[in-house]
């Protein structure tokens, strides 16, 4: 018998769910340096001071319904000193020590940029639904990567960065992708927080 959980997020909003600050410090602790650009973030949700977008962020540019809300938050991101240095992270190259939190619907599109950027020598780390029973892990993440498994769920942001969501049904890892090789994929448990001790 199947078990299906109806998340009740709208099919809109699925692929724009923003990573929490406290994850990110966990991945920059795991990963033992600060990342350098975030490859799928929005202006109101990019993790790094630097950040590649999605197309359909430049259609909403473009859509003169949209254009103004959207060049409002890029004004309010490059106030911070966030600035968007390309679109279509799918089409161009990471620069090293990048930072991916993928949209939902194109996590296999996005593993399969992260392990060329990976052979390339430009590593990085991605946060994923943790599903290593699914066809897509066991293909995509068996080998060459580090999986660091939280005890528990982390929750998200909405797609303004800020607000969080009242609780995600799934839990998630954080995958290092090294330039250099380690075999089968090890697992490590860790405890979540570790991003905000290592800063105390």
């Amino acid at each position: 018998m199947a078990i299906l959980i109806d998340s009740g997020t709208p099919a809109s909003d699925k692929n724009f769910w923003a990573t929490t600050w406290e994850c990110f410090a966990d991945a920059q602790a795991l990963y033992g340096r600060n990342f350098e650009c975030d490859v799928a973030a929005e202006p109101l949700t990019a993790k790094c001071s630097r950040y590649f977008t999605s197309h359909l962020l430049l259609e909403r540019l473009l859509d003169y319904r949209t254009s103004d809300d959207v060049r409002a938050q890029m004004r309010e991101a490059e106030l911070t000193g966030t600035v968007c240095i390309g679109i279509d992270s799918l089409n161009l190259d990471w620069p090293e020590h990048w930072w991916c939190n993928p949209p939902f619907d194109l996590k296999p599109e996005f593993i399969t940029q992260a392990r060329q950027q990976q052979a390339n020598g430009r590593p990085g780390m991605m946060l994923l639904p943790y599903e290593p029973l699914t066809t897509w892990w066991r293909r995509l993440l068996a080998e060459d990567v580090i999986i660091y498994e939280p005890d528990g769920r982390y929750q998200f942001y909405e797609r303004d960065g800020a607000t969080r969501k009242s609780g995600a049904n799934f839990g998630c890892a954080l995958i290092a992708f090294p330039t250099m090789k380690v075999g089968a994929s090890p697992r490590i448990p860790f405890v979540r927080g570790i991003g905000s001790k290592r800063a105390a």
